[in-house]
């Protein structure tokens, strides 16, 4: 386990922006994480966990707080049993998305194509219940481990899980999630690289390799998140160097020295568009790391 004190986590978030933290803990095994987690329960400061850095908008000066940075829960299994025909692989949470799906493919194992395009780690894929279209986590996950809240580490079977859009499937009990195990099937690899084209075609619309957290808000129910807040007159908007995409609206790239007052300010006003059009109250799909103060339609 390594330890930091006021780190700065613009490095480790895709827009490049926020703070310091008060600690930085990087734990090198799931029992490890566990135990530090009791501690900094102790600290009684706000405790946070980050993977990969997408999906999160962290606040500038100083975040009084422990971020727990999940780099190296990465290990990666096969198992030997064969459960209905299908191939049982157990990652840990720090594993990133693009190498979960590249190492699938080395094994023929099809299943995570959906993976396609989507950045960061599979515990945050898994806490946020990353998908695409039809297709998702729901369909390949055979369990998950997680440390709950008192400290515990508990195992839960897919009946377990409650699916639902782009949230967490476990109940307000949970800590952070540890390990996952799929349940992938073997086939050629030409039919994977078809799926995977597929999910490329896709996401042609979509500012990759650009400095983005991926999509900012979530898709409300009967419409796209996207489409509202392009016809809301959104696409081009700018506050300091945050700018809306112009490849696709629900998408704030940091295109030189954005703070994080830029974005969160920019992304408000979409919302206030997008609401004064639609009537539509746009729900965040991103996490924030400090106080935000979101309005309330």
């Amino acid at each position: 386990m390594t330890l930091s004190n006021n780190f700065n986590l613009r490095s480790l978030n895709t827009w490049q922006v926020g703070g310091f933290c008060a600690k930085l803990l990087v734990p090198s095994t799931i029992k490890e994480a566990a135990k530090e987690y009791l501690c900094a329960k102790n600290d009684k400061k706000d405790i946070y966990v980050l993977g990969g850095g997408s999906n999160v908008l962290i606040v500038e000066g100083l975040l009084d707080a422990t971020v727990f940075h999940t780099s190296s829960l990465s290990n990666i299994a096969v198992n030997d049993d064969n459960f209905e025909k299908k191939i049982r692989v157990s990652v840990e949470s720090g594993f990133t998305t693009k190498d979960l799906l590249t190492f699938a493919i080395n094994k023929n194992l099809t299943g995570l194509e959906f993976f396609t395009g989507i950045p960061g780690t599979v515990g945050g894929a898994l806490w946020g219940n990353a998908g695409a279209g039809n297709e998702g986590l729901k369909n390949v996950v055979s369990e998950i481990e997680t440390i709950e809240k008192d400290g515990s580490i508990r195992v839960w079977s897919a009946e377990d899980l409650n699916w639902q859009y782009r949230k967490n499937p476990f109940n307000n009990s949970t800590f952070m999630i540890t390990k996952c195990s799929f349940l992938l099937k073997e086939v050629s690899k030409d039919t994977i690289f078809k799926k995977i084209k597929e999910y490329s075609y896709s996401k042609k619309g979509q500012p990759l390799g650009k400095k983005t957290a991926g999509c900012v808000f979530k898709n409300p129910e009967g419409h796209f998140a996207g489409s509202l807040l392009e016809n809301s007159g959104c696409k081009g908007l700018r506050c300091g160097d945050a700018i809306v995409s112009s490849s696709h609206a629900n998408f704030i790239e940091n295109t030189g020295r954005a703070s994080s007052s830029d974005i969160f300010n920019l992304s408000e006003l979409c919302r206030s568009r997008v609401y004064a059009k639609y009537g539509v109250n746009l729900e965040y799909e991103i996490q924030f790391f400090g106080d935000f103060q979101k309005k309330i339609y």
